[in-house]
């Protein structure tokens, strides 16, 4: 009886001292999901740099799609720019999260899937995107999508 008296305590002492991580996830779940509903909206009206502003600004960001490696926040706004530069090109995205995973509680693992609806067709994929709070605010500073 002690020992489970103990256990309890114990287990009181910890809750206490450590804040309800899943508290903690859905709030970084909801930033995220928002940042990324805003990335939609810069798209749909051809605001590729507003599309870009959640990533990390410097020359240490990775793309990885099907034509390889890309370095640098401006390489990837500039493949952005050739690829889907018109709004025939650009369509309406949809992004569908379907996996948030928390490797650290300031770097989050999404996994999920792009559409891009145009109006004579549609093409998707999936991506990873690794999500990190750097100076409290949340930047990819990866993106691996097909």
């Amino acid at each position: 009886m002690k020992k489970i008296v103990f256990l309890g305590i114990l287990g009181l002492i910890f809750s206490a001292c450590h804040p309800n991580k899943t508290s903690d996830h859905k709030d970084a779940q909801a930033q995220i999901a928002n940042l990324m509903a805003a990335q939609v909206e810069a798209w749909d009206r051809g605001d590729l740099e507003g599309f870009m502003e959640p990533y990390l600004k410097t020359d240490s960001l990775l793309f990885v799609s099907k034509n390889g490696l890309r370095w640098g926040w401006q390489a990837s706004l500039e493949a952005y720019q050739k690829n889907y530069g018109t709004p025939d090109s650009r369509g309406q995205l949809v992004f569908e999260n379907l996996h948030y995973q928390f490797l650290k509680p300031d770097l989050v693992l999404v996994a999920g899937k792009w559409t891009v609806v145009r109006a004579d067709n549609q093409i998707s994929g999936y991506y990873t995107l690794l999500w990190s709070k750097l100076d409290g605010k949340w930047v990819i500073i990866s993106d691996h999508t097909s």
